[in-house]
């Protein structure tokens, strides 16, 4: 299957789908924290966190991951420190990617 080209092509573009997506997931977190919404970032970083290991951004799922753990532990100032990284990496992420 990994080598089948008709996979890979789909993997691909699910792979764009996940960056295309990106800026809007990175601009509803920093909503949620800007609004102190920690019940909609604990939802929008649980998403990312899934959905970025799946498309090879296993930095960006332990980063999540951290986050998402200062959030069940109610310690929301360290989760939102932890969220600037977050987005920081991801910005890393698409500025380093390049279309094939």
């Amino acid at each position: 299957m990994p080598d089948d080209p008709e996979f890979l092509r789909e993997l691909e573009e699910l792979r764009e789908a996940f960056r295309a997506g990106l800026p809007g997931q990175l601009d509803a977190i920093r909503t949620a924290l800007r609004k102190s919404d920690w019940a909609a970032l604990q939802s929008l970083i649980h998403v990312l966190k899934g959905t970025a290991g799946s498309y090879g951004y296993p930095r960006l799922t332990e980063m999540a991951g951290n986050v998402e753990a200062e959030l069940a532990a109610r310690r929301f100032a360290r989760a939102a420190v932890l969220c600037e990284g977050l987005i920081l990496e991801a910005l890393n992420a698409l500025n380093a990617w390049v279309p094939a």
